[in-house]
């Protein structure tokens, strides 16, 4: 978990990480997380299976503000 949380990665989303067994990000998870908490915008291509959903999912559910509306 050490590895996410130096990500910058809020502690809801690790607990959520630690209950679904992640361990360790992967390489796109780990170029791309810092980049999207920063709310920068990104291309990215990775092979399947390589983590890009949550590469490119947690910085948005992170920012989310319950009630603002279309947010992404």
């Amino acid at each position: 978990m050490d590895k996410f949380r130096k990500l910058g990665i809020s502690e809801e989303i690790l607990k959520a990480l630690h209950e679904m067994k992640f361990e360790t990000p992967t390489e796109i998870q780990e170029k791309t997380i810092p980049a999207g908490l920063q709310r920068l915008d990104l291309i990215a291509g990775a092979a399947t299976g390589s983590g890009k959903t949550l590469a490119f999912g947690s910085p948005i559910i992170q920012h989310l503000k319950k009630g603002d509306g279309l947010q992404a």
